[in-house]
């Protein structure tokens, strides 16, 4: 380990009169990005609420759900799918199915994908073959965003 002293710069270090006035100024933008979003993040969790994505399934209550524009009552089935990706966003299949409390929960959630004039489908990932990241919903309880 080495200590700060008079060393000189670290290995690999570029003196900042050495580096490009443009790449220094697109440093300071990004550096300048991620404290707001670090503040943004801060706000949101000081505050209770979190935002949320455009294509993101909002749970109202009693089995409607609400993306953009649309609004929809779901089927029993389709509710206790979409409620088990409330609790846990990303799922491989044995948890859905666990989750969900139904063998055919991953059939649901496909046809959840184009029932509905598939107004969920954006909000809805299936892993084309196994090992590929298991089956995700972007859901939020209104309640708990802005």
């Amino acid at each position: 380990m080495r200590l700060l002293g008079n060393e000189g710069p670290a290995p690999g270090a570029v003196r900042q009169d050495a580096v490009d006035g443009a790449v220094l100024e697109a440093l300071k933008d990004i550096a300048t990005s991620i404290r707001e979003v670090h503040a943004d993040r801060e706000a949101n969790a000081s505050s209770g609420t979190k935002r949320i994505l455009p294509d993101t399934i909002l749970f109202q209550d009693n089995g409607v759900y609400s993306i953009g524009e649309h609004t929809v009552q779901v089927a029993e089935a389709e509710d206790c799918v979409l409620q088990a990706f409330l609790e846990q966003p990303a799922m491989a299949k044995d948890q859905l199915v666990a989750r969900a409390g139904f063998d055919k929960a991953v059939n649901v959630l496909r046809t959840l994908q184009t029932r509905y004039d598939g107004v969920f489908a954006k909000a809805i990932t299936i892993p084309g073959a196994r090992g590929r990241g298991g089956y995700r919903v972007h859901i939020a309880k209104a309640t708990d965003c802005t």
